[in-house]
């Protein structure tokens, strides 16, 4: 969940999400601590986006 400047993970089934992103446990990790970019992840096919991919790109900040 994205809202007010800030993310939360969580578990859930969405009927029809905007956008999925998926990558492994250590990457997101890796993300989070500034040792992985969003970007590089992205063209490594280390992180996989489905869906809305402008919505993506603006989930960049967030993601690092």
């Amino acid at each position: 969940k994205v809202a007010e400047g800030s993310a939360s993970l969580e578990e859930a089934v969405h009927d029809n999400p905007n956008i999925t992103i998926s990558m492994t446990a250590d990457d997101f990790d890796a993300m989070m601590s500034g040792k992985l970019n969003a970007t590089s992840a992205f063209m490594a096919g280390k992180l996989k986006v489905k869906g809305d991919m402008s919505l993506a790109m603006k989930l960049q900040g967030l993601l690092g």
